[in-house]
Parts: structure tokens; C-alpha cells; sequence
């Protein structure tokens, strides 16, 4: 019963999702960049002719639904990604340990090296 949940749960949650994109917002912010003023070489603000775009055709694409073998593909770089992940988290972590044991075993020779010092004198 639980194995039913957590299929349907990566089911559910590996379902493709589109955003919402519109190119004409690009395109504004482009052209605001062709039409303002520079410096030229002597640090003094120069307007420039702007150079107006040409307006730019949309493309409809249109997406074929996905194979089975297409999805389990994404399902599996999926998977390998998060494995990636989680195994370089892992070296990190047994890594942050392993210099911590480091940095606590020199402090502990420092510290017994003062101390023999302070007996010398």
C-alpha cells in the first residue's frame, strides 16, 4: 500500500510542466539597451542612433507527447542527477568531518607543544 503511494507520488510529481513564455518581454528589455546612452573613451555620456529591430516572427512549436521509453529515459537522468547529488553531499559532509578531526588533533599538538614550552621557561 505504501510502494502504491510513493509510485503515484513520482508519477504525479514528474509530470512535464510549460511555462508561460513570451519573447516580446526579451525584446523590450533589448531594445531599451540599443537606445541608451554610452560613454565614449573620454567618459562623456554620447546618445547614439538607436538601431531599431526588426520585429521578430513567433514560432509555434508544437510538442509531441513523449514515449514511454522517452519518459523512463528523463525519469532515469532524473534519478542519476539526484544520485550525483546526493553522493558529492555525502563527500562533502565525511570531507568537513575529516578536516574538523584534523583541525582538532593539530590544535591539541599546539596546545601540548605550549605547554612543554611553558615548562622549559
Amino acid at each position: 500500500m505504501k510502494n502504491k503511494f510513493i509510485l503515484l507520488a513520482v508519477l504525479l510529481g514528474s509530470q512535464a510542466v510549460f511555462a508561460e513564455y513570451n519573447p516580446n518581454d526579451e525584446l523590450s528589455l533589448a531594445d531599451e539597451v540599443l537606445e541608451s546612452p554610452t560613454l565614449n573613451i573620454n567618459g562623456k555620456i554620447a546618445e547614439e542612433k538607436a538601431v531599431k529591430a526588426k520585429p521578430v516572427e513567433q514560432v509555434v512549436v508544437e510538442r509531441k507527447p513523449l514515449t514511454s521509453a522517452q519518459k523512463m529515459q528523463l525519469y532515469r537522468a532524473k534519478l542519476e542527477e539526484r544520485n550525483r547529488m546526493m553522493v558529492q553531499r555525502k563527500i562533502e559532509q565525511i570531507r568537513l568531518r575529516q578536516e574538523i578531526a584534523l583541525m582538532r588533533q593539530l590544535e591539541a599538538q599546539m596546545n601540548n607543544t605550549l605547554k612543554a614550552l611553558d615548562k622549559v621557561q
